[in-house]
């Protein structure tokens, strides 16, 4: 009922179209990635599968998106979760010359595909290389992103005269300052980055700073990650975000594994997803605690070593083990 009187406050404006894009999810080698389309033949560059809500065809907005995304990939969505509505910044640059805006509904999507060997697929670090902390922070923060939000803190004091917000959110999201790294401010740092005039969605979004710095720069203009039609990349980090919080407190991670796996399987993959490396036996240990696994009847001679176990995840959960997680502690 609610979700119905969304919709009808939307779709009842002539002067506003409602996008529904999907962050679809799946796992090759231990590695999330996303399924990503190309959106306008006009437009190079590509973006998240989706396509408009249309109230006299959808019910309901969750059941739009199942059908456009089934009408563009092929996909028939399982686990669908919505993330939030996006309207501002590129989204706007979607209107059309009778004066239409556009907002959009982002929703995280988790596959069980495998086979994500595919030019559609592309690994979500692809986008925002910056976040993987599997092998400890990424040199691209260290020699790029530190000099360039640095350099620009400085202009903004000489300016300002004052450490104001924006610097305390840099230094803290971004871990500098010996300060600890949240796996989960996915959207805070590209808003970051996007706000500095570091990403080429802010040079696309016609942004003064960002056209400034590219004019400085010229071919020194920093490639953080690629680029995505409109606000698709700002969806994406949200999904991110979503994601790499969820596994704290849900096994989410049964959405996107095979079947059978070694636990060691298990435990890359949510590296893959949070970004950052596990404790081998705590993680062994905790993953045999919560009972949300059990040992399959044959193992796994792939392992380029000695054989595996294979195991399952118990397919009768109880609420009670439904709200556990697989993440322990993370190794800082």
């Amino acid at each position: 009922m609610k979700e119905t009187q969304e919709i009808n406050k939307v779709t009842h404006s002539p002067l506003l179209f409602v996008d529904l894009s999907a962050v679809i999810v799946g796992i090759t080698d231990q590695t999330p990635h996303v399924f990503i389309v190309d959106v306008d033949d006009k437009d190079p560059i590509q973006g998240l599968p989706g396509g408009k809500f249309d109230p006299k065809k959808h019910q309901k907005m969750q059941q739009g998106l199942r059908i456009v995304v089934q009408e563009k990939t092929g996909f028939s969505l399982r686990y669908v979760e919505q993330l939030y509505s996006f309207g501002d910044n590129g989204r706007m640059r979607n209107n059309n010359e009778n004066g239409h805006s556009s907002i959009s509904i982002g929703y995280l999507a988790l596959t069980h595909a495998q086979n994500t060997i595919h030019d559609r697929w592309l690994d979500w670090y692809h986008f925002f290389p910056w976040e993987d902390w599997r092998n400890g922070m990424p040199s691209l923060i260290r020699q790029t992103i530190y000099p360039l939000l640095k350099q620009y803190a400085e202009q903004k004091k000489r300016h300002q005269q004052a450490f104001d917000s924006w610097d305390e959110r840099m230094y803290e999201f971004f871990a500098f300052g010996n300060r600890s790294w949240d796996p989960e401010r996915v959207l805070e740092r590209y808003e970051i980055l996007y706000e500095a005039g570091f990403v080429n969605e802010a040079v696309r979004d016609g942004k003064d700073l960002a056209r400034r710095h590219l004019k400085e720069m010229g071919s020194a203009y920093p490639q953080l990650g690629q680029e995505l039609h409109l606000d698709h990349r700002r969806i994406l980090a949200t999904a991110i975000s979503r994601l790499r919080a969820k596994i704290k407190y849900r096994p989410v991670i049964f959405d996107v594994m095979p079947e059978k796996f070694t636990l060691f399987t298990l435990q890359k993959t949510i590296e893959g997803i949070y970004g950052m490396p596990l404790h081998k036996q705590n993680f062994r240990r905790h993953v045999m605690k919560s009972k949300l696994v059990y040992a399959a009847d044959d193992i796994c001679i792939d392992t380029g070593g000695r054989p595996a176990q294979l195991y399952r995840f118990a397919d009768h959960l109880s609420i009670e083990r439904a709200q556990l997680s697989l993440l322990p502690p993370t190794r800082r």
